[in-house]
């Protein structure tokens, strides 16, 4: 059932719950929402993260900018699961987020 690569889009003429389901079926609809949520807030707070950044100029300021995000990203996962789900994410579930994450962010 695990999709390797999902080519729906939510601008796609089928809705963002029914892309979920065939995109990450194991992944619970609460986190995705949640992650959906994290990444808006994300880029919205850009410049907090191009400060931080920014302190650190010796780094290469896009990738270090790229580990943050990803950072607050896989954080937020595992908090997630353990809060709203009362358990760690499972193997599936964490493949299902890495695929989630290529297509957010390519």
């Amino acid at each position: 059932r695990l999709r390797k690569s999902c080519i729906l889009k939510p601008n796609d003429s089928i809705s963002i719950f029914l892309i979920h389901l065939v995109c990450y079926p194991y992944m619970d609809e609460k986190i995705i929402k949640i992650l959906e949520k994290k990444i808006s807030e994300t880029k919205t707070e850009n410049n907090k993260t191009k400060e931080i950044a920014d302190k650190f100029s010796n780094f290469d300021s896009i990738s270090f900018s790229s580990g943050i995000i990803i950072g607050r990203l896989l954080n937020s996962f595992y908090y997630q699961h353990r809060r709203v789900l009362k358990r760690d994410p499972t193997d599936i579930e964490f493949t299902e987020f890495l695929e989630f994450l290529k297509k957010e962010f390519t």
